[in-house]
């Protein structure tokens, strides 16, 4: 009985050992700026896609800081006024900065 109760233990924690190694402790961080003016942007939203409940923004001075994600997780970057940028990120520690480009502000031509 014994015997069984630890082997059945031993099947129910090896995955939780499997998840620990696929989740990066590590930290990314990066400043964000506007790609025509290169001006830094405070207030950028910087999230984990498919995990909303899992990102931060960026501060006055456009540096952002993320730990807690898994390999290959994609990052995106949005901001009122600007586009959306997607970025793969797929190592333990790296620096990201990211240049976002404002949307037109020209209105089509109604003629």
């Amino acid at each position: 009985m014994k015997k069984f109760i630890f082997t059945f233990l031993l099947l129910l924690i090896t995955p939780l050992f499997n998840i620990a190694n696929n989740q990066y402790n590590g930290t990314v961080d990066g400043v964000v700026t506007d790609a025509a003016t290169g001006e830094l942007l405070p207030g950028v939203n910087v999230i984990v896609k498919g995990f909303h409940h899992l990102g931060t923004t960026t501060d006055e001075k456009g540096h952002y800081c993320m730990r807690g994600y898994y390999v290959n997780d994609t990052f995106v970057y949005s901001f009122t006024g600007y586009n959306t940028k997607e970025v793969v990120v797929n190592s333990r520690f790296a620096t990201i900065n990211i240049a976002l480009i404002p949307f037109s502000t020209l209105a089509p031509d109604m003629d």
